[in-house]
């Protein structure tokens, strides 16, 4: 049964093990108002520094600093890993989506990194990773490589929470290493097929086109009207460096899909039911990229599984409420008593 809570009330009052949670949150002013001066600072920086590539790599490096992370490298097999930490405790790895890398998840770490040791990498392929044409990214590849790199960090057991494809490559980790993972958290994940097809599956299967593949200013503007229910305003000097940054790096993306497709789309489907590790499911009611069916699925397959739907949400929940996600996914691990299972929040 689906129960409705306001999200006005304490999200920490949901304290039975498993259930479906749906929460209707009011729009934060303050954070949309945050994202558009964020917009305002990057379009000032790019209309007027002359070098406005290094001008956006010191901003991305002040963000990292005002958060509290350090950059590090760790090699581990043939790749060397960059990855973002912060704090200290039992350790949380984060895994971005697709075309993203390690800094799309950095508004998780002000809060996470107060109480645990917080790692964020960029997956091989993305990020500051050198593109490698004779590697194969698809899923099960990057789940051992990744397996690789919590060997070289020396970690031995930790919360594990992914974003889309993050979370495809994380709910495949924990079949495959079940002994390694305290939780797994599931944002808005690929990897499962979903009951109702998503606006990005049918844009694909009725004209063959892929929303993150874009080639112009506005296939980049649909692809943010994809990802956000509420898609921000981007000044033109944005659009523009957004839209020639991955044009330069469209044939690599497009390998990166294609490796993807190759080693399949869905292969949760038929493996759900091996995560045993307590599983938190976030996801954006209005989610455009992956339809949120999705979740009724994993439900019915992951025997230790929460959930939470939070209305007027696309993809990126952690961006459109931020203060919200914080207080489930805190609550949750606060929650997770010796054995696992979820306990009563005061």
């Amino acid at each position: 049964m689906h129960q409705i809570v306001d999200a006005t009330t304490r999200t920490a009052a949901a304290a039975s093990r498993s259930g479906c949670f749906h929460l209707a949150p009011r729009p934060s002013a303050i954070q949309q108002g945050l994202v558009r001066l964020y917009m305002h600072g990057m379009n000032f920086i790019l209309r007027h520094w002359r070098q406005p590539e290094v001008a956006m790599t010191r901003l991305v490096q002040l963000n990292r600093w005002l958060c509290g992370m350090q950059t590090r490298y760790q090699k581990a097999g043939p790749f060397i890993w960059p990855y973002l930490e912060g704090g200290t405790g039992v350790p949380v790895v984060l895994l971005h989506g697709y075309g993203a890398d390690k800094d799309g998840l950095r508004s998780l770490v002000p809060f996470l990194r107060r109480r645990f040791r917080v790692i964020a990498p960029d997956l091989p392929g993305f990020g500051e990773h050198l593109p490698d044409w004779r590697v194969n990214y698809d899923v099960d590849s990057q789940v051992a490589r990744l397996e690789a790199f919590i060997k070289a960090l020396d970690l031995h057991r930790f919360h594990l929470l992914g974003l889309s494809l993050g979370g495809y490559v994380a709910a495949r980790y924990t079949i495959r290493f079940p002994h390694r993972i305290l939780s797994l958290g599931l944002m808005d994940s690929a990897g499962f097929s979903s009951p109702v097809p998503s606006d990005a599956e049918r844009l694909y299967a009725c004209k063959g086109r892929n929303i993150f593949l874009y080639t112009d200013e506005h296939q980049m503007e649909q692809l943010i009207q994809f990802l956000l229910h509420r898609p921000v305003k981007l000044p033109p000097s944005v659009r523009r460096y957004w839209t020639r940054q991955k044009l330069e790096q469209y044939a690599w993306r497009r390998k990166l899909f294609d490796d993807l497709m190759a080693g399949g789309l869905d292969l949760l489907d038929s493996q759900a039911h091996l995560i045993k590790a307590p599983t938190l499911v976030i996801w954006g009611a209005e989610d455009r990229i992956c339809h949120v069916s999705a979740v009724d699925r994993i439900r019915s397959s992951v025997e230790d599984c929460r959930a939470y739907i939070i209305h007027g949400c696309g993809h990126i929940p952690m961006i459109e409420y931020p203060m919200l996600f914080r207080r489930i996914y805190l609550g949750y691990l606060a929650g997770l008593g010796a054995g696992g299972a979820v306990q009563p929040m005061p």
